[in-house]
């Protein structure tokens, strides 16, 4: 669902926030229970639906010609319907991680305890430990948007391992921050609103056909673009407001480190992944293989002081936008009072104030083994995986010569697999030498100087984007890595107009596919010579 409201729109929805609460939480109120008067409606057409034919052809009043026409015109209707109410009681999965009980329950709840209630947080009944630099606080209803909840504390052990107590302290009162009685029941209800219309756009996209769909699934995305823009204000200031109560029941200086630490974690923790999933490379099983054991010091060693400050930096020259609810580290730091950090250096990690030494080892094996199994079927897959994609390179290389273009990006591609990028580039380059107005020869080859020569990487994605603006959604992602290391945040902003160009023609593509149905003549269409296939 694409979001057409301007920037403009969400400027006086935030000004009307901060400055009309009232008059703010009614438009609110008024958008939740227009959306369940949307389910209400829908659920008295299935009812009326099905006693109104029953009635009807019992009672005589109606021919089988007539009820037969009566079926046709109906079912759909009620098809559509009944999906949107399956998908409000449809329960959502419980989240995915390590859950722990007993002792191990026991103790990681009271290290949290304190600042659970400073910050006026709910009750845990679950805690889910998971192997990502994040942690979160979800409430869970049995029935999709009704009946009691369940409330998870999920946190990964990278926080647990490489932040210190304060700062995973404040990380976990901001989050309860969102589950706090101001942020609770309204922002509650808006979460499952919003996950109950994706989830009902989802179901109407695959189960529906033909014209069904289609004025169903606008009905949906009318409602939920106007949801998403009014919400959009409330969601984002209540970030500020978490970030405030975390200062509050632990410190501004904690919340402010621990935001600055997440940046310049970021890079080291992915490359310690990385280097963790080249391992199926040479063993079909992760049976001995102990992540989460070893994190702490190989991360530790391999954590660069100028890096982490340069990352820090990077991040403090992004502006708050309108694409995400979190707003940029510089205006939450501004808001907390308190600049930034680029000091980090951790004597003992929150995990040791949790856990003693024999108690730490004996949890983070069983973090690791849970781990094993989970990811058991993908380590042999890419074990195998990987086998093969060395057997069809060495094959391929062995005929470079007289390979065609798909050949040669499949040998580029496999080459980066196999060994790396750098692999990788010569093959890249010579494409792109060859191909100078083909796009895919431009993506591959930029994409390869990234980390050698952004100047050279920035001018070939540029390029290939002009060759070809659907590859604007991956040249993005590259661009905004490389301008952010660069310290050039406003040369993404510029790309950002490629982008809406793009949301555009996306947005009308999607319309004029929405009025094709199945009864449509569809003819066959030439293409004519000023179309090629490189």
């Amino acid at each position: 669902m694409s979001d057409t409201a301007t920037a403009q729109d969400f400027l006086e929805l935030e000004q009307l926030y901060k400055n009309k609460p009232g008059a703010y939480r009614r438009k609110v109120v008024g958008l939740i229970g227009l959306g369940y008067l949307y389910v209400s409606l829908a659920a008295v057409l299935i009812l009326g639906f099905f006693l109104g034919g029953a009635i009807l052809f019992l009672t005589g009043k109606v021919s089988w010609l007539l009820f037969d026409n009566f079926l046709k015109v109906g079912i759909p209707a009620v098809i559509v319907a009944f999906l949107m109410v399956r998908a409000i009681f449809v329960r959502l999965p419980k989240p995915d991680g390590h859950y722990l009980d007993g002792d191990e329950k026991r103790k990681v709840l009271e290290f949290f305890e304190g600042v659970r209630k400073a910050a006026d947080g709910k009750p845990i009944d679950e805690v889910v430990i998971t192997h990502e630099l994040n942690a979160a606080v979800q409430q869970m209803p049995k029935f999709g948007l009704f009946g009691p909840s369940t409330n998870y504390l999920i946190i990964g052990v990278p926080l647990l391992q490489l932040m210190s107590a304060d700062e995973v302290r404040a990380v976990i009162a901001h989050e309860f921050g969102h589950l706090s009685h101001e942020h609770g029941r309204m922002g509650a209800m808006v979460y499952r609103l919003d996950q109950t219309l994706v989830r009902a756009a989802m179901a109407v996209d695959e189960k529906t056909k033909s014209g069904s769909r289609g004025w169903s699934y606008k009905a949906i995305n009318w409602f939920y673009q106007r949801f998403s823009k009014v919400t959009f204000a409330m969601r984002r200031g209540q970030e500020y407001e978490a970030d405030a109560k975390a200062a509050r029941a632990t410190s501004a200086a904690a919340i402010s480190s621990a935001l600055c630490r997440l940046y310049a974690l970021d890079g080291p923790i992915g490359d310690y992944w990385n280097a963790i999933w080249r391992r199926p490379r040479d063993s079909e099983s992760n049976s001995n293989e102990t992540p989460h054991a070893e994190m702490l010091d190989a991360v530790r060693g391999n954590i660069d002081a100028g890096a982490s400050a340069n990352a820090v930096e990077a991040a403090m020259q992004f502006q708050t936008n309108f694409a995400d609810t979190h707003p940029c580290l510089k205006d939450r730091l501004e808001a907390l009072d308190h600049a930034s950090v680029d000091e980090f250096s951790l004597a003992d990690s929150a995990l040791s104030h949790i856990f003693p030494d024999a108690d730490r080892a004996e949890f983070l094996q069983q973090v690791d083994h849970a781990w094993q199994r989970w990811t058991e079927p993908g380590w042999t897959a890419a074990h195998n995986e990987f086998l093969q994609a060395k057997e069809e390179r060495e094959a391929l290389s062995a005929r470079r010569a007289e390979l065609d273009f798909d050949e040669l990006v499949r040998l580029g591609s496999l080459e980066e697999y196999v060994e790396n990028m750098e692999a990788a580039q010569p093959t890249f380059e010579a494409l792109a030498a060859a191909h100078p107005d083909n796009a895919t020869a431009q993506f591959h080859y930029g994409r390869s100087l990234l980390n050698d020569d952004f100047g050279r990487a920035e001018s070939a994605l540029l390029k290939c984007v002009e060759l070809d603006i659907e590859y604007a959604p991956s040249v993005g992602q590259f661009l905004e890595f490389g301008y952010e290391r660069e310290g050039r945040p406003e040369d993404f902003e510029k790309f950002r107009q490629t982008l809406a160009q793009y949301d555009e023609l996306v947005d009308g593509a999607n319309k004029e596919r929405e009025t094709v149905t199945l009864e449509d003549n569809l003819l066959p269409v030439e293409i004519g010579d000023q179309f090629s296939v490189a």
